[in-house]
């Protein structure tokens, strides 16, 4: 998306849903991060249908949560039931956390002897108990933007002794906070002059910035071309038929179909909403018909998936609910993954179908 863009090119993707996306982040091109890795953490949600198949359904990529809450779970499990725990011969997830913060010190400017901080937006943030634990277990020195600064396209921390150089920042804030000098100028969450620190190639951030478009709800439905192109093969796992409704032919195929589709924002964050195609009257459907022919770009279009229950217990009794998994890969290195063993489950609230 910031190099050659062959993707662009070979109209894979289309240019209008990349550079459209208000995360594409002219900023970062041309910019090659340490390794040339952009991705360090990598999350996807998954869902099972009714016949047993498990679906990719969304990604998410700019700061994924849910390793620490993973984690946290974990341990808490095997202290409260160790036996069923050590019975059941679960992998151990030490390895792949341990593999991660490896790949990040190969990667890091000062290899094996860069110092690494997790990047928080602080304590009101929803997710920042999470923050805190996994900074603690990685054994990683938990900053806020105010606790750095830059120096001669350096990054440092400032402590009671002087300051520190900081080599690689894993960041748990959207990229469009890191910078108020080159993105969004109200931040008070980053860091002034923390782009011109990557650009440099003084600093790996993992994730690094600009991989918003990447967790467009629209992404999936050009992921088998693009797995046919790069790599020669079929998706492992098949995503869920997607329609970007920006392309005139997938908007004509799909408005017939909304009663048994799901109406998705093309762009996260925005004011619109999920909507549920089957909870639509026909006055509704019409509605949403016309809205969609008037911002077509501003709409995605999955096909509908019952999801699998799980029974779950609600202080009286059994009851059961839709539940999701995200999962998770990480960089062990340029060009190397590994998967995390299991994942993190969502449930959906009572009565909802969406977890």
């Amino acid at each position: 998306l910031y190099g050659e863009r062959e993707l662009l090119k070979r109209a894979l993707l289309p240019a209008a849903l990349v550079q459209g996306h208000p995360g594409y982040l002219r900023a970062m091109q041309g910019v090659r991060p340490p390794g040339d890795t952009w991705l360090h953490i990598v999350g996807f949600d998954l869902a099972q249908g009714p016949d047993g198949q498990w679906w990719v359904v969304g990604q998410r990529t700019q700061a994924p949560s849910g390793l620490g809450y993973l984690l946290e779970n974990r341990i808490a499990i095997s202290r409260q039931f160790p036996k069923a725990f050590a019975g059941m011969k679960v992998q151990r997830l030490a390895a792949s956390y341990r593999a991660l913060m490896d790949g990040i010190k190969r990667m890091a400017p000062e290899g094996e002897n860069a110092r690494i901080a997790l990047l928080t937006p602080g304590p009101y943030n929803e997710t920042y108990f999470e923050h805190a634990y996994l900074a603690r277990y990685l054994g990683l020195t938990l900053v806020e933007g105010n606790d750095l600064t830059v120096r001669d396209q350096r990054l440092f921390l400032k402590t009671l002794g002087g300051l520190e150089p900081v080599h690689a920042l894993i960041k748990r804030l959207d990229d469009e906070w890191l910078d108020p000098l080159e993105l969004r100028s109200d931040s008070r969450l980053g860091v002034p002059g923390l782009l011109q620190v990557l650009r440099a190639g003084n600093l790996l951030l993992a994730n690094a910035p600009g991989s918003a478009p990447l967790e467009s709800s629209a992404l999936l439905g050009f992921l088998p071309a693009i797995s046919r192109h790069l790599l020669g093969e079929e998706l492992s796992m098949p995503s869920l038929a997607t329609w970007w409704c920006g392309e005139d032919a997938a908007l004509r195929e799909v408005l017939p179909l909304l009663k048994d589709s799901v109406i998705k924002p093309t762009y996260p964050r925005s004011e619109l909403e999920t909507v549920m195609g089957q909870s639509l009257g026909k006055r509704q459907l019409d509605e949403w018909s016309g809205r969609m022919a008037r911002h077509p770009d501003n709409y995605t279009v999955q096909s509908w998936l019952p999801l699998s229950q799980t029974p779950t217990w609600s202080g009286e009794r059994l009851i059961p609910r839709s539940a999701m998994l995200r999962v998770f890969a990480l960089a062990n290195g340029p060009k190397s993954w590994c998967v995390l063993p299991g994942g993190l489950v969502r449930l959906a609230p009572r009565g909802e179908l969406i977890a």
